[in-house]
């Protein structure tokens, strides 16, 4: 809503009959209400709740407006706009990075709540769940761990643009984000989403960026970028590639294992994320 002339409004109004949707904004108002404190850089382009109510029996939820766009389908300004959209997530992460010792208290915030809610999504194979957390939990059990300010669904389609110049003006849907969460898996999300725009499948895309480390020229640009603003360990990366699968199908995505296939191909991935931390808990290439 805004002036009838203007290119952009000043407000955005969502109504919702849904109390699961409700359940949804509530959750990022909060979120939007806390990223309001973070430096005016970075907040000035992260929407501001201002308002919610109930209106003529729906849930009112209002909410500043940025200006600009997103895209969502190939375009020869995919590789400029992602290059501004991994900036301004490593100023974020940046911005917001501290270092934790994983421990028994700080585990589950960090590891165990995903896994936790991946076994809940998918009952039929939680005990190969479990048995994938076991072997993370070792990797990662008593280290320094670099815990960021986490977005969880930082495909491109949620960053907002400038029409003329590209900038990045803004970043949306913040329902999925945590305060201390884990690096990287923004990042994977950015990339592997823009390969899913060209019609590759998230599992693949994944294994190729995330763990196998094929990543064409312009992708690992990017990738050693973020890891000059945001130092990790090398063997914590396939750590961070087993969590970011885990999030994925557990808060992304739901996978339906009673249609022909997806059973077998959740066990093979489970199976390919185990084989990468049993090499690399053995001495052998991550």
């Amino acid at each position: 809503l805004g002036a009838p002339a203007a290119r952009h409004g000043d407000i955005i109004v969502v109504l919702t009959h849904d109390a699961e949707s409700a359940r949804r904004r509530e959750v990022e108002g909060k979120v939007l209400a806390a990223l309001a404190h973070l430096p005016a850089a970075l907040s000035a382009r992260i929407p501001k709740p201002l308002h919610s109510m109930m209106f003529l029996g729906a849930h009112c939820f209002v909410l500043s407006e940025l200006p600009g766009v997103t895209i969502d389908a190939p375009t020869p300004r995919l590789w400029r706009i992602t290059g501004n959209a991994m900036q301004f997530l490593a100023e974020l992460h940046a911005a917001t990075l501290e270092y934790r010792r994983i421990t028994s208290d700080s585990y589950p915030t960090l590891f165990g709540d995903l896994f936790n809610t991946a076994r809940e999504c998918y009952p039929a194979v939680a005990a190969r769940l479990t048995a994938l957390e076991v072997l993370l939990r070792q990797v990662v059990f008593d280290r320094e761990f670099p815990c960021v300010r986490f977005h969880g669904d930082y495909k491109i389609e949620n960053v907002m643009v400038d029409e003329a110049t590209d900038a990045v003006t803004g970043v949306i849907d913040w329902e999925l984000s945590r305060a201390a969460g884990p690096p990287l898996l923004d990042l994977l999300y950015l990339l592997v989403y823009n390969r899913m725009i060209h019609g590759r499948d998230w599992l693949s895309a994944f294994q190729e960026i995330g763990m196998l480390g094929q990543r064409d020229p312009q992708e690992q640009a990017l990738w050693d970028r973020y890891l000059q603003h945001i130092p990790i360990a090398a063997d914590l990366l396939p750590a961070l590639g087993v969590l970011f699968a885990i999030h994925h199908i557990g808060c992304r995505v739901q996978i339906n294992l009673l249609e022909p296939g997806r059973e077998k191909e959740m066990y093979d991935m489970i199976q390919s994320l185990e084989s990468v931390l049993l090499k690399q808990g053995h001495g052998g290439p991550a």
